[in-house]
């Protein structure tokens, strides 16, 4: 399959040659060392999300460094899983905001009905060793600045939430005055102090989509 085929529009903000650079190191890690997401899901989150669509970018660290855990969209857990990570279970309480009276609740535990709704999820780095937070941070960091400096320069008006530290470094190559940044602890730091991510967030990311786009978000079906 072809580089335009694979990414469609999304050739259009993807550094080639970095992309190239990242994968052959990531082509040696594979092979030698025990890796997540399974290798044919490391750009799934470019496949899911409609670069036409695009209105958010939700930039986090890396996967789940548990074995089969990481789905190759951040924070995304598989769509049968009945213990979510803790990550994800912030989230989740948070978008649905159990303080109110709800119906009943239908929650995507993949993430990909946000996607599709124009959110990338997106980690710093798309891949780590098993068992090794960060491994490959280092491998990811050009292939990503370019993806957020280019994103920032060929379009308006996107959200950017940088989640965590490690987002935060990207901050310098978004462009504030077509923008709008919005900087979050890791959802992990309210799992690890239990803490509650404010509802609210959500609140306001559905509010200025709606302002910048025309349209909510729906961050979960009622029925």
């Amino acid at each position: 399959m072809s580089f335009k085929s694979y990414f469609k529009d999304w050739v259009n903000v993807i550094d080639r040659v970095e992309l190239n650079k990242a994968v052959s190191l990531i082509n040696e890690c594979y092979k030698n060392k025990e890796c997540t997401p399974e290798y044919k899901d490391i750009f799934k989150v470019f496949n899911i999300t409609p670069y036409y669509n695009l209105s958010q970018v939700w930039l986090f660290q890396d996967p789940y460094p548990q074995k089969g855990v990481a789905t190759g969209i951040a924070i995304g857990n598989h769509k049968n899983t009945t213990v979510l990570s803790p990550s994800l279970e912030v989230i989740k309480e948070s978008a649905i905001n159990f303080e109110i009276p709800h119906n009943c609740i239908n929650f995507d535990n993949s993430l990909e009905d946000w996607c599709k709704q124009g959110i990338l999820l997106l980690n710093s780095a798309l891949t780590t060793e098993v068992n090794k937070v960060g491994s490959h941070i280092n491998i990811w960091y050009p292939f990503i600045k370019s993806l957020i400096k280019n994103l920032s320069n060929n379009n308006t008006c996107l959200i950017f939430v940088l989640w965590g530290s490690s987002a935060k470094m990207f901050e310098p190559y978004i462009d504030k005055r077509f923008h709008r940044v919005i900087k979050v602890n890791h959802p992990s730091w309210y799992a690890r102090t239990n803490s509650i991510l404010p509802p609210s967030l959500f609140y306001t990311l559905s509010s200025l989509n709606e302002r910048f786009y025309g349209n909510k978000i729906n961050w979960y079906k009622e029925y």
